[in-house]
């Protein structure tokens, strides 16, 4: 690689990693899903550059940042999910591609052609839920840089199969996923402060946005629908018959945070109640975060811990 690329590359390894860690910083799941993204970026084109050195004498071990490649959709995926306001789930069953592949390395290091085929098999299924994902839940493409972004993901998925089909030098690859990831970084920085009202193309009214508030608002407060761990905005939509870009859009405006955070909210303050109630002291933490709506321990502790500076089993102890 002449040393023009390698700057190149190296380059945009460096936008990945900037954008990676000021992404990090801030306590929002999509946020800290895309710093992912872009360290995974940066890990692959980075690699590259700096083990290409050894390709020729350790052509095994020079390919240490070839498992990161399988991690790019999963983490494109749920990075949509979350900025939509849906829920993410379990984040680690999406690593498994990747497991393998890191694991089947070493021992099958002449298999180039059939790790490249898994990865246009796995990228392509997450390209298509993602883009289903887009479709459902924002038809008026009122987000804008989720689809961009989506765009820039087929793109890579398609450079994929043209290097499967055509054969062409992988040398090639860093200096294309590079080049990407520079046009992704300043696109994200530059539309990280929307010039454009983000709902500006909404069809929402003031009159219903003020009647859907109202009946969102009693759902959760009234008929208390958090207390249900299967809730999901697609649910609630459909419950309440609201668009579901609607219901995003009026949690977004309305109450300041996605979806799951106002559900969360609502789980965290009833689970607080609960806490404090002394008749409830022979009930486990983890029994009141279940009763709140929680899935799992770990969901109750961190929503219960990001949303008041402390542990369930801390407040507890300080409130009964």
């Amino acid at each position: 690689m002449t040393t023009a690329l390698s700057f190149v590359t190296g380059f945009g390894a460096l936008q990945s990693l900037l954008i990676a860690f000021v992404l990090a910083l801030t306590g929002d799941r999509a946020r800290k899903l895309l710093a992912g993204l872009a360290a995974t970026l940066a890990v692959i084109v980075g690699g590259s550059v700096a083990l290409q050195p050894l390709m020729r004498d350790l052509p095994t071990l020079a390919k240490v940042y070839v498992p990161f490649n399988y991690l790019l959709a999963p983490l494109f995926y749920l990075f949509i999910r979350a900025s939509l306001g849906r829920d993410t789930g379990r984040i680690w069953p999406h690593a498994i591609v990747a497991a393998v592949v890191a694991i089947t390395l070493v021992p099958m290091s002449d298999a180039v052609f059939a790790r490249l085929i898994l990865l246009i098999a796995q990228s392509g299924v997450y390209v298509a839920v993602t883009l289903r994902q887009l479709a459902i839940h924002d038809p008026h493409r009122e987000e804008r840089r989720l689809w961009i972004g989506a765009a820039i993901m087929s793109a890579l998925w398609l450079f994929a199969l043209a290097r499967a089909i055509l054969r062409f030098s992988p040398a090639v690859i860093p200096v294309v996923v590079s080049a990407i990831a520079i046009i992704a970084a300043a696109g994200l920085m530059l539309t990280n402060h929307r010039q454009r009202p983000k709902y500006e193309r909404s069809t929402l009214d003031d009159d219903r946005r003020e009647r859907y508030a109202q009946r969102l608002a009693d759902a959760l407060e009234r008929d208390r629908l958090f207390l249900d761990p299967a809730l999901s905005l697609d649910r609630l939509a459909e419950k309440l018959r609201i668009p579901s870009n609607h219901v995003s859009q009026i949690v977004n405006q309305r109450f300041g945070c996605n979806f799951n955070e106002w559900v969360n909210a609502h789980r965290v303050e009833e689970a607080k109640r609960q806490l404090g109630d002394r008749r409830l002291k022979h009930l486990s933490v983890v029994a009141i975060g279940e009763a709140a709506g929680f899935r799992s321990k770990s969901a109750f502790n961190a929503a219960f811990r990001r949303l008041t500076s402390t542990t369930p089993s801390e407040f507890r102890r300080r409130t009964s």
